[in-house]
């Protein structure tokens, strides 16, 4: 409850105390349905979109399936029975260790379609890499084909277009080495 507090400005204190140092990458199954792979390209490429497909190997803990409200607006019901029955048994909260970490893995119903994996890294100072900045935008920079320090590897398999070109629709991508 202390994340939903409001600070001096009045804002919830979820954003300075954990947005700030939460930066995520969002990945969907590759086993999707034709009506899945229509919605995705209509929803996020539209015009000129590209979709790359993937390998993530993950070393962080932090890598994990999302889960989604099981009916809308309805939450997480464990959680919900857990913190009211501590508070009405023992008149006490309940903060569950890695709470934090909790909500960056939960989405509302809207959002099951995606059916999506998250990475997630949190920046604690001095451990670490540090953020980026584009001038308007925060990120983690991750590097191709190697581990970095935030316990991700990447590697870029194929790319794809759904745009009517005079080229594959599809580009598989191999190392320069192999």
């Amino acid at each position: 409850d202390c994340y939903l507090e409001k600070n001096e400005c009045g804002e919830p204190k979820y954003k300075s105390l954990l947005m700030s140092n939460m930066f995520y990458a969002s990945f969907t199954d590759t086993n999707l349905t034709s009506d899945q792979e229509d919605y995705f390209w209509r929803t996020f490429a539209t015009t000129d979109g590209v979709r790359l497909k993937m390998n993530v190997t993950a070393s962080n803990s932090n890598f994990r399936q999302m889960v989604y409200e099981k009916t809308k607006s309805n939450p997480l019901p464990l959680l919900s029975e857990l913190t009211g029955t501590i508070k009405k048994t023992y008149g006490r909260e309940f903060v569950l260790s890695g709470i934090s970490r909790l909500c960056a893995f939960y989405l509302a119903k809207d959002f099951d379609v995606e059916n999506e994996c998250r990475a997630l890294y949190r920046y604690w100072g001095d451990f670490g890499p540090s953020p980026q900045s584009d001038g308007k935008h925060q990120y983690v920079g991750l590097p191709l084909d190697g581990l970095s320090d935030t316990g991700y590897k990447i590697k870029i398999e194929e790319i794809q277009t759904n745009e009517i070109l005079n080229i594959p629709s599809q580009y598989a991508i191999t190392p320069r080495n192999a």
